[in-house]
């Protein structure tokens, strides 16, 4: 064992670690040990993967007597023969299987297992498959002279030991974390042609390490981050690790704890003190992302969400229209019922091009002559052929944009992505589109940015077994009694008993506790100071430590750095800058937004100034079939056409059950029709729901009537201008009924959220719509009613002065007030909505604050305000 790596370093020996990871924080410990303040510059010191260095020695033969593949090549080499084999129309997916079998090889060759000679039981049909498929790769293997790289261990030994290889005088094998049989005959081969091997590993730097358990993983999380920040405060050169398993929850955590004093990045740089060693995956990147959509789009799977990401990408030319133009044509869209069908049926048959050509016609010509070029191609072509197209419609809808806003690293990757796309070529001969593009897209999921750290600072890892020499202290989460030690991860194409008895790692449940035991001994060793921390509660279960922190004393909570509130409390000794920045006076004598927002104005009116003046609105939420909102318009729809040309209740009374029928059927025909147009044949599954719901609610609105004194239909969908106090406020009223005292009633469908007439007798009026559609209306009126529609539930409620008008539970008014008084309150109510919104009102109810909320709440910041309302400070109830 070497003890230091100072001469091997001045011999110019080569450093071999186990991967891109290890190499990184190698790199980094060796230049930290090197520099000081009079010495910034040094010789990069020469490390390598095994898998890289492997690779480099076998292509620098004068004449290498097979071809080595990439790993890429190796892949659709292995879905090649997969799908090609009897067993291939079993199997659920193809590209995992593949994964698997190729890991199956790759354990057997490192343990030395040839599987010529190995025979699968009659009730293992996996291990059988495997089998069969392990010969055919291995027969294509030596047809076309490739060579596999978990074929290389083995290849280069052989060729030491005949001393036909080329091999340095010293190897440095720098903190492997696995020894394999493979990897042993290969030192000792290269040992034999005079190559020698030692071994190094950090020496053992233990001073403390404690375990501790917090409230959840964001607890958890972000005291790491600003016990990790505490420490670089304390000592700016300090190397500190901070372990988190990588998932989309790791990610969006370490975004909202990022702090612009310590600079976390996922890709480093010259300012960075924090790096996410793992680096990023390409497909996250924006502009590599935006590509992938554009090719996406023209496959058999694309659907609205492909569409959109594709109308919202900034990445696009200016042979299309604008990106804000895109982007509200696609808010138009999803409100559509094309929104529910895959991109090319809707653009092929359902009506979509026509739509998209009366909205954006450059848009629509480049992808009509994107679809035809795509259409008169061969189904199959070469990977190199599809590469050349790929290229192709990327320059036709003008990516990457303009280029000043691309990394170039982008640009790099992606040309090398096409690159390795066409090196398949000889591996996998013709392929149609969509194999095509499961392979660009594979080699996006798999390629990563590379990390860049900085000297000192903080680095990211995603696995304890990561952790690589030279840190000053490491904080480890999530080690829970569930997480670690980690369940056995068998390969499940291999027998369980061959793997036990190989011990591969991770095979059995005895095999991972010993892995993980070796691993936390490990990290216990080679970090000064350690904290292994754990939820108490996740996904709202209660959890406990991992056994293997039993020996490991508790830490302190009373030294735990305590993260401060996202705003500023009243005692701190900060200076607390304030800008005045109140919604100004509205111009003009219109309210935008009718009577929407008048009762928002009531609930909240700073969501009421975010939405009808700024026009920041959620989009339209991607549902499965009919939205809420569509389904309130259809039945809108309906009852206007069910009930134009119909007197009153004395027709309705006259009309049989055939007629009634017919009746309603007419008009949910007519409505469906108007909504669905094009799709209508490709969505007749929810079509037929919809005629279902909605002859339903038409026949109970009928009962409904039926059951009422009589009434003559006065009017259906009104539109009109209500002005109070010298502002226009534009309304729609769904009915006016005359009941028999000649009196009218005025009412209003809901479909949706629960409405309650309780609401207009409150001290703030709360639901203005019917008391602002009674200002429009200057005959007497004797009911506000609405007309409740809901599966199972059609019935009347509202305030009545007739008995008979409307069956069931009507309310009345308080007691000694008449309608003309009570008329006179609520104009008196609506002129207070409408003057506060006309002068600029940007106050939040306490209890109207789930409107500021959600999509708004970046603009309302109202979590702050909660937070400072709890806290003491002012804040309207």
């Amino acid at each position: 064992m070497v003890s230091s790596l100072s001469r091997q370093l001045a011999d110019g020996s080569m450093l071999i670690v186990d991967d891109r990871v290890a190499a990184i924080q190698l790199e980094t410990f060796l230049a930290l040990k090197r520099s000081s303040p009079q010495r910034w510059a040094w010789p990069t010191p020469s490390i390598q993967t095994h898998a890289a260095w492997a690779a480099e020695v076998w292509s620098a033969q004068k004449a290498p007597e097979r071809l080595l593949l990439g790993a890429a090549q190796s892949d659709a080499l292995w879905r090649k023969v997969i799908s090609a084999s009897e067993d291939d129309g079993a199997l659920l997916h193809l590209g995992q299987v593949a994964a698997w079998a190729a890991q199956a090889w790759t354990l057997l060759l490192n343990w030395r297992v040839d599987f010529q000679t190995l025979q699968a039981r009659e009730d293992d049909s996996g291990f059988s498959c495997f089998l069969n498929w392990a010969h055919r790769f291995s027969q294509q293997l030596g047809e076309h002279g490739w060579l596999e790289r978990a074929e290389l261990n083995d290849e280069l030994r052989q060729l030491s030991e005949k001393g036909k290889l080329n091999v340095p005088p010293l190897l440095l094998w720098t903190d492997l974390r696995y020894r394999t049989p493979a990897l042993d005959s290969l030192i000792s081969g290269l040992e034999s042609a005079g190559c020698q091997s030692e071994f190094w590993e950090p020496a053992v730097k233990l001073r403390s390490a404690t375990q501790l358990g917090l409230a959840n993983a964001r607890e958890e999380l972000s005291t790491a981050i600003l016990w990790a920040q505490n420490k670089l405060s304390d000592n700016p050169r300090s190397r500190i690790a901070l372990v988190i398993a990588s998932d989309p929850e790791r990610d969006l955590l370490l975004a909202r704890c990022r702090n612009p004093a310590w600079g976390l990045s996922s890709t480093g740089g010259p300012k960075d003190l924090a790096v996410v060693l793992d680096g990023q995956p390409c497909d996250r990147e924006p502009t590599l992302a935006a590509a992938l959509d554009c090719l996406e789009l023209f496959g058999r799977n694309a659907d609205f969400r492909t569409f959109s990401r594709f109308l919202r990408s900034p990445f696009l030319g200016e042979i299309l229209e604008d990106t804000a133009s895109r982007s509200s044509i696609e808010a138009q869209l999803r409100e559509e019922p094309l929104a529910q069908l895959g991109f090319m049926a809707a653009y092929a048959s359902a009506g979509l091009r026509a739509w998209l050509t009366e909205r954006a016609p450059r848009t629509a010509a480049v992808i009509t002559a994107l679809i035809q070029q795509l259409g008169s191609l061969p189904p199959y072509q070469t990977p190199t052929q599809w590469a050349r197209l790929a290229q192709e419609i990327l320059s036709a809808v003008g990516w990457p944009g303009t280029t000043s806003q691309v990394p170039s690293k982008a640009l790099e990757t992606w040309n090398r992505i096409l690159t390795d796309l066409t090196l398949l070529t000889p591996v996998v001969g013709a392929i149609n589109f969509e194999s095509a593009l499961a392979s660009i897209e594979a080699a996006l999921a798999q390629s990563r940015y590379p990390a860049a750290p900085p000297l000192a600072g903080i680095a990211v890892l995603s696995r304890p077994e990561d952790v690589g020499p030279g840190y000053d202290a490491a904080w480890i989460t999530g080690m829970t009694d569930r997480a670690w030690p980690r369940p056995p991860q068998p390969n499940p194409l291999l027998p369980l008993s061959l793997q036990a008895a190989c011990q591969m790692p991770f095979a059995t449940p005895a095999e991972a506790l010993r892995q993980c035991q070796q691993i936390t001994a490990r990290l216990a060793a080679r970090v000064p100071e350690i904290i292994f921390s754990y939820p108490l509660v996740e996904n709202d279960f209660a959890t406990a430590p991992s056994p293997l922190l039993r020996n490991i004393v508790a830490h302190a909570e009373d030294r735990l750095p305590r993260a401060s509130p996202g705003y500023y409390r009243p005692d701190s000794h900060e200076r607390i800058e304030r800008v005045e920045d109140p919604v100004p006076p509205l111009a003009g004598d219109v309210i935008p937004g009718g009577v929407s927002t008048l009762a928002m104005q009531a609930r909240c009116p700073l969501g009421a100034f975010v939405d009808s003046r700024l026009f920041a609105r959620p989009l339209e939420p991607l549902v499965r079939g009919v939205s809420p909102r569509q389904r309130g318009i259809l039945t809108h729809r309906v009852l206007e056409l069910l009930f134009t040309g119909c007197a009153g209740r004395r027709e309705l009374a006259g009309y049989s059950s055939a007629e009634i029928d017919k009746r309603v059927a007419a008009s949910v025909s007519r409505a469906l029709r108007e909504r669905f147009r094009g799709a209508g044949h490709a969505l007749r599954g929810y079509l037929n729901l919809e005629r279902d719901r909605l002859g339903s609610l038409a026949r109970g609105l009928i009962a409904a009537d039926l059951a009422r004194g009589e009434f003559t239909i006065e009017g259906l969908e009104l539109k009109h201008v209500a002005e109070i106090a010298g502002w226009q406020i534009g309304c729609r009223i769904d009915r006016i009924d005359m009941l028999s005292d000649h009196r009218l009633a005025v009412i209003d469908y809901k479909t949706g959220r629960q409405a309650s007439p309780a609401d207009w007798l409150k001290p703030r009026l709360l639901e203005p719509q019917l008391p602002l559609y009674l200002q429009v209306v200057a005959t007497d009126v004797a009911a506000i009613v609405y007309g409740v529609l809901k599966p199972g539930r059609v019935e009347y409620k509202g305030l009545s002065d007739i008995n008979e008008a409307f069956p069931g539970r009507m309310g009345r008014l308080p007691a000694g007030v008449d309608w003309a008084s009570q008329q006179a309150h609520w104009a008196a109510q609506l002129i207070d909505l409408v003057t506060e919104f006309s002068r600029g009102d940007g106050r939040i109810f306490v209890a109207g604050s789930a409107v500021a909320a959600g999509p708004l709440a970046p603009l309302t910041r109202v979590y702050e305000q909660l937070a400072a309302f709890r806290d003491g400070l002012a804040v309207e109830r």
